[in-house]
């Protein structure tokens, strides 16, 4: 059987309102690559060079995956982007309702999934619910794993930024 190659100048895969199986809407996933080779026999597809892949998670729907989560009994999730940190607004009822606010950092580990680092919690009335707070973010790591974005590619993440409302994820895609 022959192999026929067909050569393409540029590719562009975009995939939007992608829900994974852990329940967190990604707002879109996009791959750009260059100089490719489309294969009828696998490998499918030849890279000369890596495709820029990019994953955008609006805050809004990372604040809705963690009320669904309800991790350790927090609620009333409301998320800001600032400075390339996460500022996690949250109210624990434990008798009365503390609000806190938790700044944390995103951290790629692997090169596959992005992990959320506490950094800091700010309580209202100085309460020191800072163990409490850091125990329930582990509950959500990994907020993204490449694995789950059910594309037929190597993925290996580079960067992850908090700016303008959103969380951008850079990397590269080569297949497989």
């Amino acid at each position: 059987m022959s192999t026929h190659a067909v050569p393409i100048e540029t590719c562009d895969i975009r995939l939007t309102g992608l829900v994974l199986p852990m329940g967190l809407r990604v707002e879109s996933v996009t791959v750009t690559g260059q100089s490719l080779t489309a294969m009828d026999a696998s490998p499918w597809i030849r890279m000369t060079d890596p495709a820029e892949l990019v994953v955008t998670v609006d805050v809004e729907d990372i604040a809705e995956f963690l009320e669904k989560k309800g991790p350790g009994g927090l609620s009333r999730f409301r998320i800001e982007t600032e400075d390339g940190i996460l500022r996690v607004h949250a109210v624990k009822r434990i008798l009365f309702e503390v609000k806190a606010v938790a700044l944390c950092r995103l951290r790629i580990v692997e090169g596959r999934e992005i992990h959320v680092d506490l950094q800091s919690v700010e309580v209202a009335g100085g309460a020191s619910i800072t163990e409490l707070v850091r125990s329930q973010i582990g509950e959500i790591n990994p907020l993204l794993d490449v694995a789950q974005l059910g594309l037929p590619l190597d993925m290996k993440l580079l960067s992850a930024t908090p700016e303008g409302g959103k969380v951008v994820v850079r990397g590269q895609a080569t297949a497989p």
